[in-house]
């Protein structure tokens, strides 16, 4: 995981700051899943998960792709994969992080 920006490191720490995406990245961690398969498993709603998996997916921790199911009926799907990654905060790496500004 590269933290070039201060927004970088921002995004990657708020992402990581909720316990439910916690639980939620380990489980992923496991096996990838579906939106409804974390929802059911985390016992919140839809949309909730969905908002989890979104925040961690733009913070690079997780990736997607859609996935196509054949039976009942033909539809696609989303399958979040955990994405390979190391994070490192020292006093260098904050040094080094661009500012926006």
């Amino acid at each position: 995981m590269n933290l070039e920006r201060i927004s970088d490191l921002v995004r990657v720490a708020k992402a990581l700051s909720v316990p439910q995406r916690v639980r939620i990245l380990k489980m992923i961690l496991q096996r990838p899943m579906y939106v409804q398969e974390i929802a059911e498993d985390m016992k919140m709603p839809y949309a909730l998960a969905h908002l989890h998996l979104r925040a961690l997916e733009e913070a690079g921790i997780l990736k997607a792709e859609y996935i196509e199911i054949k039976e009942p009926k033909p539809h696609k799907r989303k399958m979040y994969y955990a994405k390979d990654f190391e994070i490192i905060i020292n006093n260098q790496v904050i040094m080094g992080l661009k500012d926006e500004r």
